[in-house]
């Protein structure tokens, strides 16, 4: 990114409130391991999030105008994913959907489809 030989489709200040929502959301899922599970714990802090971050091929910014909710919604739904995996998948017993209930626990998470589904009713 910073030597310019790839252009990705958001800029750092498109991503701060999805990656600040992702980073709590993983931040209280480590904290519900920490509490139910003993030993040290040596962790990649981002896991596989940068490799997913490569991946997104158009900008999820919430702030855009006509965004799709739901697209933004897939994409920090990965952002959360990937942190808690690595090369063989999910890390500390972490599964698919122990995530996805952390995920949809967050407070941002029903603020963000809140306009989705409005829109679904209306149509």
């Amino acid at each position: 990114m910073k030597r310019g030989w790839r252009k990705l489709p958001f800029t750092e200040p498109d991503l701060r409130k999805l990656l600040e929502v992702a980073s709590e959301t993983v931040a209280l899922l480590r904290l519900h391991l920490d509490s139910t599970t003993t030993g040290i714990k040596l962790r990649q802090v981002d896991g596989s999030a940068q490799e997913f971050l490569w991946g997104v091929d158009q900008n999820p910014g919430i702030y855009l105008d006509g965004q799709n909710y739901t697209y933004v919604h897939d994409t920090l739904r990965g952002v959360v994913h990937a942190t808690l995996k690595d090369a063989h998948g999910y890390v500390e017993g972490v599964d698919q959907l122990l995530v996805e209930r952390f995920v949809d626990a967050h407070p941002f998470t029903h603020e963000l489809l809140i306009p989705t589904a409005a829109k679904q009713r209306a149509q």
